[in-house]
């Protein structure tokens, strides 16, 4: 399939509790699409401390950006804070975000999320985790359905997104017509 691109460049970023199954969108999204993914989870594994991977994921992050290409990041973004810290990081690079949220039911994804994380992590970012609000672009996908109706969804939005509203144009003044006198 030939890569994405639009006149706008946005970064996707993934966001929803653990086990929702965003990073196996997330995978097979940027495999389809040709889209690089910047998953900060393996900068925090491969660094020494969870605060150094999140910087190393930054800089990969930044370094992508100069390509202007459309990019999908998976990182810490459960609170509206986190989120809004990484619109202005975009921002500055003239890049947009969409906020992918993936959904599923909660019993299947505890079930998915205890394979790889403590139960005492999975508590603690159900209790973190804010949905996005209305301000806060986004489109809402199941982590249950295929992933070819996920994309569908996702590249809805994005050019959606990417279509910029021509500036408002003022209709053509009307032609004077001249008023008849009408003798009744």
């Amino acid at each position: 399939m030939k890569s994405l691109s639009l006149t706008v460049p946005h970064v996707i970023a993934m966001i929803g509790l653990p086990g929702t199954g965003k990073t196996y969108f997330a995978e097979a999204f940027s495999e389809s699409l040709k889209v690089p993914l910047v998953d900060e989870e393996y900068f925090r594994r491969l660094a020494h401390t969870p605060d150094a991977g999140t910087e190393m994921a930054a800089d990969v992050l930044h370094q992508i950006m100069k390509t202007r290409q459309v990019i999908l990041f998976e990182g810490h973004l459960d609170t509206q804070e986190e989120r809004e810290s990484l619109i202005n990081f975009c921002k500055k690079e003239g890049y947009e975000v969409l906020f992918v949220w993936v959904q599923t039911e909660p019993e299947t994804a505890k079930k998915r999320a205890l394979k790889m994380i403590s139960s005492g992590e999975y508590k603690a970012r159900m209790q973190a985790f804010m949905p996005p609000t209305k301000k806060e672009r986004h489109a809402v996908i199941s982590g249950k359905h295929t992933q070819a109706t996920q994309a569908r969804t996702v590249l809805k939005r994005l050019v959606e997104a990417s279509a910029r509203p021509a500036a408002p144009v003022a209709p053509p003044a009307r032609p004077a017509t001249p008023t008849r006198n009408r003798v009744g």
